[in-house]
């Protein structure tokens, strides 16, 4: 029995073995001398994985505490897919990695092609006492793996030496408040710390914020602090005061320390990112007052309405709060002026308002006032300092005393309608623009001989004037006798007790005679206003709040039954063009004619007068217009 171990072929196919002994002398038959073929069929072999690992540190001399980066690559040196498996980094006391080693890590590997490869890292710190570290990688075995031996790293050598006493500067951050509404200040801490065993010296701190996660110094630059010299393990705080974005999202802040010199590791030298969200702000309150007098001009101790409104002007209702009204020295309101009284505030919905009123009673001595209101600041209001109305209520407190003015409407005939033929009676007003009532006295009519007047002039007429309230007026007409010479009239009257100003108690001289009818002027202005100040040619008012226009025509010749029409005007000039306001029926003279207008309820500015339709006979139609009253709306309180 003899036998022979021989290699299967390496190329996959049926292959026929056998033997065959040498003749032998005197054989008798050599032809069996051979075998019979036995087959051998050699198969291709099954595939199968094999992982192999291979790894490097990142620097191999450390000092202690160090941080540096352990590689790894694993590859599938198989001819097989691997399945997932793990690594596992290791330190050791030997040049040899194994399982038994101290494990510092794992990493997830996924499944491999053959010849495939995943490259895997860790951060490690180095050990805190000097002397030679070994590190290594071991994958664990995957299923039908055809050699394992190669699972474990070759060992690479970290030396840990003892460091030189040098500084290193380490920075961290943090925020006063992370959720902030936009423009909302907020304080960026940071605190800098040497953490080098030697002195570091003096730096720049700069304060950064970013678009992502990582602070650089490339980002942002929002600030910057002197940091002082920090002796071994010493530590700054510093901070800086910011305002939150005006857009919402996510912002990241940071701050940097120069680096300084020899400082062993300047990588630690910026600070990790902290995230602020700016987002929309909550819903809240905000209260707003506006306040209005009912009368601007007042007599000692006479009483008057103050009403104010209250608004929330937030977009949440506010709590329920008290008004309290104000007289003040000056034209700011505030809460430290002298109290007169307070309402009670209902809650408020948002864009709800409260009217309130108190009535009040004007000081005793006269002069400028000022009147207004404020409302308690109620929870959670974004803004307190529109709590008080503006001083818009202005008193000025006057005496009751009368001012007489006297002026000749018009010669009149005797049915006292216009003039159509020479005059034969003279009307007469006397009006009161006085404070206080005008009491009884004697209108006196006069004749001159020329335009002027004089002792010497002629009485030829008189009348007993009646008392005469503020702001009215009294009509009187005469007859005028048959009489030689020039016809010139004019009245006057007997100086009323009390009265402001005696200079116009006489009226101008009046021609009892027909000439060309002509308009020669015209003004116009407002008496009654936000402030009491006579012959305004310019007033404030509120949206949809009446004012009294005044129009007064200067005429030469023969009054005639004309035909007024108010305008207005988007400029200074009135004319007929403007946009028409109202119109009146045909008047005998248009002296100082008063009427209540109403503005439009836009703001703006816009322009007011009165225009007189031409009439026949009349010399000159160009000056048949007013002048302009300049009358300014304001925006709602």
């Amino acid at each position: 029995a003899e036998s022979l171990t021989v290699n299967a072929p390496t190329a996959p196919g049926t292959h026929y073995y056998g033997a065959c002994a040498d003749a032998v002398a005197e054989e008798t038959n050599t032809a069996n001398n051979c075998s019979a073929a036995v087959a051998v069929t050699v198969t291709e072999p099954p595939r199968r994985p094999d992982l192999a690992v291979a790894t490097m540190p990142s620097e191999a001399e450390l000092e202690p505490g160090e941080s540096f980066t352990l590689t790894a690559t694993v590859r599938n040196v198989g001819d097989s897919a691997s399945a997932a498996t793990f690594l596992r980094y290791y330190r050791s006391t030997d040049a040899t990695i194994s399982g038994a080693d101290t494990e510092v890590g794992t990493d997830a590997v996924d499944a491999l092609t053959a010849s495939g490869t995943s490259a895997e890292s860790i951060t490690l710190t180095a050990p805190s006492t000097a002397g030679t570290y070994y590190y290594g990688a071991c994958a664990d075995a995957v299923a039908d793996e055809t050699e394992t031996a190669n699972n474990c790293s070759a060992a690479v050598a970290v030396t840990v030496t003892e460091p030189p006493r040098r500084p290193d500067l380490a920075v961290a951050a943090t925020l006063s408040d992370a959720a902030l509404e936009p423009g909302e200040s907020f304080t960026l801490s940071a605190t800098v710390r040497n953490r080098g065993g030697a002195q570091a010296q003096a730096t720049t701190l700069r304060y950064y914020r970013s678009t992502d996660a990582m602070i650089a110094r490339s980002d942002e630059t929002v600030g910057t602090d002197s940091v002082a010299a920090l002796g071994a393990l010493a530590a700054s705080a510093e901070s800086v005061e910011l305002t939150a974005p005006a857009e919402m999202g996510t912002y990241y802040y940071g701050a940097c320390a120069d680096a300084v010199p020899e400082e062993t590791n300047a990588s630690n030298n910026c600070s990790g990112a902290v995230a602020v969200t700016v987002t929309e702000p909550p819903r809240r309150p905000d209260l707003e007052v506006a306040a209005t007098p009912s009368d601007a001009a007042l007599e000692p101790g006479e009483s008057f309405t103050l009403t104010a409104t209250v608004r929330n002007v937030g977009d949440s209702a506010s709590a329920a709060t008290f008004l309290r009204y104000y007289r003040s020295s000056d034209a700011t309101i505030t809460a430290s002026d002298t109290e007169l009284g307070t309402d009670a505030v209902v809650a408020l919905a948002a864009s709800g308002s409260s009217a309130e009123s108190i009535t009040l009673t004007s000081p005793s001595d006269a002069g400028t006032y000022y009147y207004g209101a404020c409302a308690d600041a109620v929870p959670g209001e974004t803004n307190a300092s529109n709590n008080c109305s503006t001083a818009v209520v202005t008193t000025r407190v006057q005496a009751q005393r009368p001012d007489l003015t006297v002026m000749v409407l018009a010669s009149r005939d005797s049915d006292l309608a216009c003039l159509k033929s020479p005059e034969t009676r003279i009307e007469v007003a006397v009006s009161n623009g006085g404070t206080g009532p005008a009491r009884s006295t004697t209108l006196r009519y006069y004749r001159s001989s020329d335009a002027a007047a004089s002792s010497d002039d002629e009485e030829v007429g008189a009348a007993e004037m009646p008392v005469i309230r503020p702001s009215a007026a009294w009509r009187h007409s005469l007859e005028i006798p048959s009489a030689s010479g020039a016809p010139h009239y004019y009245a006057c009257i007997d100086a009323a007790p009390g009265e402001t100003d005696a200079g116009d108690d006489c009226s101008a001289i009046a021609t009892a005679a027909i000439s060309p009818f002509d308009l020669v002027g015209g003004m116009a202005w407002s008496d009654l206003g936000p402030t009491w100040i006579g012959g305004r040619t310019a007033v404030t008012v509120g949206p949809g709040t009446e004012f009294r226009l005044v129009v007064n025509f200067s005429t030469e010749g023969t009054l005639v039954d004309m035909t007024l029409r108010l305008y207005r005007s988007d400029d200074e000039t009135i004319s007929i063009d403007d946009s028409p306001v109202a119109t009146y029926p045909p008047l005998c003279g248009l002296a100082a004619q008063v009427r209540w207008v109403t503005p439009p309820s836009t703001r703006g500015t816009y322009y007011y007068g009165g225009c007189v339709d031409a009439v026949q006979g009349e010399s000159d139609t160009t000056n048949n217009c007013t002048s302009s009253l300049s009358v300014t709306v304001r925006g709602r309180q």
